[in-house]
């Protein structure tokens, strides 16, 4: 059997707006042999991390819970790759392989620092995009706005990694209405989709300034961090940018030929 209780250490849960919780915790007991029983208790506590450290602290859970903090960087993470589809004049959003033309490209997982990106819908079929889940409404479930999910993390430039290879989430929307950028004062990046094949690539070209020259140096090394394809990355052409491309790109900066 299983019971949850959710509160501020002492309030009962009827009597809390459910968006103002601190801590949360589930319960769980699982009938074993009569006169036996085993017990397991998880707490979820909500909020920044001196926030969730002082909670943690003041009702004396970690004598109660194994606990720790967990870093991931965008090495860690694998990425998402989304299209934009214009259907009439009603976009929507749908994903697409990491190798595929795809218009941007989030993380999987939540780097630190990171903010999930939130997909919504209109009652016209329309979708929207946001870091902030109450854009449209002040709850996503009003009637007239569908909450839909998220597509993965987006990072804030200050946290970035110096060199990566990002692009302006708003820069993706360009011209349409579809990114709802509710804080003005932070700009979110997301990592670049893979272009549209086309019938002439220039292998090693990969900032595509019409030369495979040292300027492609850092944008041959961000896409090989950042776990993306990109066709012109893919010098030895086996279908995937990785470590193995490295020789055959050296090889054209040099003069020689890549394999």
């Amino acid at each position: 059997k299983s019971s949850w209780r959710w509160g501020d250490g002492g309030g009962d849960f009827l009597s809390l707006p459910i968006r103002n919780f601190t801590v949360g915790t589930f319960r769980r007991e699982v009938d074993m042999d009569p006169g036996d029983l085993f017990e397991s208790r998880y707490f979820l506590v909500l909020g920044d991390v001196d926030h969730i450290e002082s909670c943690i602290t003041s009702r004396n859970l970690a004598s109660k819970a194994n606990y720790g903090k967990r870093t991931i960087t965008e090495e860690d993470s694998h990425l998402l790759a989304w299209q934009i589809l214009d259907d009439g004049g009603a976009l929507s959003i749908v994903g697409s392989a990491i190798d595929q033309p795809s218009d941007f490209m989030t993380y999987a997982l939540p780097v630190n620092g990171s903010q999930p990106l939130f997909l919504f819908e209109d009652d016209n079929g329309t979708e929207f995009v946001s870091v902030d889940p109450y854009a449209l409404s002040n709850t996503p479930y009003d009637g007239v706005t569908r909450y839909k999910g998220i597509l993965g993390f987006v990072l804030p430039t200050e946290i970035a990694s110096d060199g990566g290879n990002y692009i302006d989430l708003q820069s993706v929307f360009e011209g349409q209405n579809n990114y709802l950028d509710t804080n003005s004062g932070t700009t979110f990046l997301v990592v670049p989709g893979v272009s549209e094949p086309t019938s002439e690539i220039l292998l090693g070209d990969v900032n595509r300034d019409g030369a495979v020259d040292f300027s492609a140096i850092q944008t041959f090394i961000a896409v090989l961090t950042n776990g993306s394809y990109q066709t012109e990355a893919d010098v030895n052409q086996d279908g995937i940018t990785d470590f193995m491309d490295i020789a055959p790109f050296i090889a054209i900066l040099s003069g020689g030929q890549g394999n």
